[in-house]
């Protein structure tokens, strides 16, 4: 979306101007580009490559290994508690960096895990200043 600047106190305060119409907020949210909140993206964005990596790793490994029953159960049961831990965890990052309402929260519920993962890189990237700019109309036509 953007960023602008806001005297706070003594010094200039940055703002990310997050684009959050995926969860049916018409505005964008400003989000102060902070060092908490710099470090929350990262944190973010880790957590995401960590789940596309550990799903290559899996990929391999289920390929390559018979597994007997008991064995299957065990890393399911692993499995299923790291897919929870990484929606509560996305789910967690949104609401705090967003200062989101009970009622906004619960619209995270109507997004599919993919979405929320490509909403947290969103943000992330927004606040970090990865994709700080408007489009131009250059970039708009070629997008024609």
């Amino acid at each position: 979306m953007g960023v602008v600047a806001c005297l706070k106190g003594d010094f200039l305060m940055n703002y990310a101007k997050v684009d959050v119409t995926r969860i049916g907020i018409k505005e964008p949210i400003s989000v102060p580009q902070t060092k908490g909140n710099f470090r929350r993206c990262l944190v973010a964005l880790r957590d995401l490559a960590q789940t596309d990596v550990d799903q290559i790793k899996r990929d391999h490994e289920s390929n390559s290994i018979e597994v007997d029953d008991d064995s299957f159960a065990i890393s399911m049961l692993d499995e299923f508690q790291k897919q929870l831990d990484h929606l509560d965890n996305m789910s967690d990052f949104i609401i705090k960096i967003l200062h989101l309402k009970k009622k906004d929260v619960e619209k995270l519920d109507d997004l599919s895990a993919d979405e929320m993962g490509e909403f947290v890189g969103e943000i992330a990237s927004t606040v970090i200043g990865i994709n700080s700019q408007e489009p131009t109309e250059a970039d708009l036509k070629s997008n024609a």
